[in-house]
């Protein structure tokens, strides 16, 4: 049997993560990533930057719950695509210093 090659998986810039409160709420937020750092021949990681977006899930009990949690992942999900392309477009298009205008 020949074995499963394994799938590339690229890192995302922006990322949506959860954090469990004692409430039994989740709180929402988004993971930026922004590239490894070398020091001194040392790897020491990657720069990473939190954004709090103050939307919550809550435990599903009802078909309301469920749609409610759908509506805010949903909005989170358009908050993070906007986030990537705006983090995107300044990365690749950005002049380096030297070739500013004045």
């Amino acid at each position: 049997m020949a074995k499963k090659k394994q799938e590339v998986k690229l890192k995302e810039p922006v990322r949506i993560r959860f954090k469990q409160l004692a409430n039994g709420n989740q709180s929402i937020y988004l993971d930026y990533y922004t590239g490894d750092v070398i020091r001194k021949e040392n790897y020491v990681g990657g720069k990473r930057q939190y954004e709090f977006l103050k939307l919550y899930l809550i435990p599903e009990k009802t078909r309301e719950d469920k749609a409610k949690n759908e509506a805010t992942l949903a909005l989170a999900k358009a908050i993070q695509s906007k986030r990537w392309s705006y983090k995107m477009m300044h990365t690749v298009f950005r002049t380096p210093t030297s070739q500013k205008r004045m």
